[in-house]
């Protein structure tokens, strides 16, 4: 079995295309299942992968919304406290995860978005809260806060409006 991860591979190759993944991973590998040859990169699995110039925008996105925002100038409806909590967390995911994030097809609301009146319910940050032991992989996310395990997936809130929304 080959161990090839089409994501790491490109993301430690920024600015290459999708595409390339199909020369690397080559025509001669052996299907599990089967004895014939097949090749790694199927047109199904380019398919799934993001374009680098797509990731890029999300990541865009995400750092020059957040840039524009003050750790000390709450959006209308939040408390200073709650305000901060939001901006700390974020700032620290953005260093941490964006970029794999992004890979993996997180959308803004997603990871920044909130349900208003029900704090701690909306996308990832806002669930995250002050906890800093998230560990995401395949489309998700899971962290650790006093003892009880927390998950979240990639595609349950795109719907949901960023914290900063009207900021």
């Amino acid at each position: 079995m080959l161990n090839f991860d089409p994501h790491r591979w490109i993301a430690e190759r920024e600015g290459q295309t999708v595409a390339s993944v199909a020369t690397v991973a080559g025509p001669s590998a052996k299907n599990e299942k089967a004895n014939s040859p097949e090749p790694l990169a199927t047109v199904a699995t380019v398919a799934t992968l993001p374009d680098a110039r797509e990731v890029q925008r999300t990541l865009d996105g995400w750092c020059d919304a957040f840039n524009r925002l003050s750790p000390l100038k709450p959006a209308s409806g939040f408390t200073m406290g709650r305000w901060q909590t939001l901006y700390d967390c974020a700032h620290w995911w953005l260093e941490n995860f964006a970029r794999r994030a992004a890979w993996d097809g997180w959308k803004t609301g997603d990871v920044f978005g909130i349900r208003p009146g029900c704090p701690a319910r909306g996308g990832l940050i806002d669930q995250l809260g002050d906890n800093r032991s998230l560990v995401m992989a395949d489309g998700g996310a899971r962290w650790r806060s006093w003892g009880v395990m927390s998950s979240y997936a990639a595609g349950c809130s795109p719907q949901l409006d960023p914290f900063w929304k009207g900021q």
